[in-house]
């Protein structure tokens, strides 16, 4: 089967070694898993509408199933996002860095996150992991 999807070697070997991963790979899974469910949703309303077979999947059924799949996923504000659902078992930083930065520089006001000890030549150079308005939605996404 993955011959058929066309998945290497270095993949499988990446998805079986999921115990390990840090957060940078579970955000990418995160994002690719939302991806390939928001296209799943898409072809199948369209595969519905396409073969008129509404009596076998209801409006109703459509809709709860658009309206959980939004909860779930849609970003909102003061929603902190849970990025981990059981992808890796533990996303656990030695060093985690939360820097805030005032309007009129020339990043984005707000807080941002590193995993990095706060020294500057560690840090400079380095992209954050999230960046929020609110120290407090990520810290909470930080631990969540």
């Amino acid at each position: 089967m993955t011959t058929k999807w066309n998945w290497s070697l270095e993949v499988l070997q990446e998805l079986d070694d999921r115990r390990n991963w840090k957060v940078e790979q579970v955000m990418r899974v995160h994002n690719d898993l939302l991806d390939a469910l928001m296209l799943s949703y898409r072809n199948l309303i369209q595969f519905a509408r396409r073969n008129d077979i509404t009596s076998a999947i209801s409006p109703q059924d459509i809709s709860i199933l658009a309206r959980k799949l939004y909860a779930a996923f849609e970003v909102l504000p003061g929603k902190v996002t849970l990025l981990n659902p059981q992808i890796s078992p533990d996303l656990h930083e030695p060093d985690l860095t939360f820097i805030e930065v005032q309007e009129g520089k020339s990043y984005q006001s707000g807080w941002y996150l590193y995993k990095q000890p706060l020294i500057p030549h560690r840090i400079l150079g380095q992209a954050p992991l999230e960046h929020n308005e609110y120290l407090s939605k990520l810290v909470a996404w930080a631990f969540f």
